[in-house]
């Protein structure tokens, strides 16, 4: 569940940073396999943050672990946060984005993600995504036009 202000009781125990990693108006969706937690559904490439690691630092270290893409930190733009409570737990959830001059051959992290597809807006919403990624997503590019 995502919330629009900070509930009383909130308590997040980690931070996640994801990255909307666009290019030619279509951005990078990653599948994740059938036996991982949320298997077989859609999402950002990103992932925990490490403890004592800053979110900047996180997200060009998770999307070069999970896409092969080297960049420094600062390229990311820091887009929203969101407050999630997930199966029990609270955590802060990092969307950031970077837009790609030139393609790159991207390479999946084999042991968390069966494949990749660069899609639209619309093509993503209509695939089995992670929990509450829609709105995350759709977040973005509401920001994004503010």
């Amino acid at each position: 569940m995502i919330h629009l202000e900070r509930p009383a009781d909130f308590n997040p125990r980690f931070e996640v940073v994801s990255c909307v990693l666009e290019h030619n108006g279509s951005f990078l969706l990653l599948h994740r396999h059938a036996h991982k937690p949320q298997g077989n559904t859609w999402g950002l490439p990103g992932g925990k943050a490490e403890p004592e690691e800053d979110i900047q630092t996180a997200i060009a270290r998770e999307v070069f672990e999970e896409t092969g893409y080297v960049a420094s930190p600062e390229v990311f733009i820091h887009s929203h946060e969101l407050l999630v409570t997930h199966d029990g737990y609270d955590f802060v959830y990092h969307v950031f984005g970077h837009t790609l001059s030139n393609p790159y051959e991207v390479q999946v992290e084999e042991a968390a993600h069966q494949g990749y597809r660069w899609v639209s807006l619309e093509e993503a919403l209509e695939l089995p995504l992670m929990p509450d990624e829609d709105q995350s997503i759709l977040q973005f590019y509401r920001t994004r036009e503010a």
